[in-house]
């Protein structure tokens, strides 16, 4: 059986010891954890070292905005670059062919202002 731990408003709960060796492990029990937090920084002002040990064993991030630079930056940095095209413009009719429209350039998918900027109707 499957157990799912979420841990919700984590920077709250305090020092789990040994979490940095758990979060690591316990996916082999067929055990899981979701660990919200609100921003990086809070992770580390309880995890310090081992912050990047307990993010690098989360599978899954899911952000839904905030305003922490830390966080914003991690995000840009994990989404990368995307092509940006207009939406009127996402393709052409070649004779009786369809081709999709090239990227006229790439940049960030979100930038540290656009996630300070992001509301829940943009999150969905």
């Amino acid at each position: 059986m499957h157990v799912r731990c979420i841990l919700d408003e984590f920077a709250n709960i305090g020092l789990i010891p040994n979490f940095e060796k758990l979060i690591a492990t316990i996916r082999s029990r067929e055990i899981s954890v979701a660990v919200i937090l609100q921003a990086q920084s809070q992770l580390k002002a309880i995890y310090k070292d081992n912050m990047d040990t307990i993010i690098g064993n989360a599978d899954t991030k899911l952000f839904l905005g905030g305003s922490e630079k830390t966080t914003l930056k991690e995000m840009e940095e994990i989404l990368g670059k995307a092509g940006i095209v207009p939406m009127l413009l996402r393709g052409e009719l070649q004779g009786a062919q369809w081709r999709p429209k090239k990227p006229d350039s790439a940049e960030a998918f979100i930038t540290q202002g656009r996630g300070y900027r992001l509301s829940y109707r943009d999150a969905c």
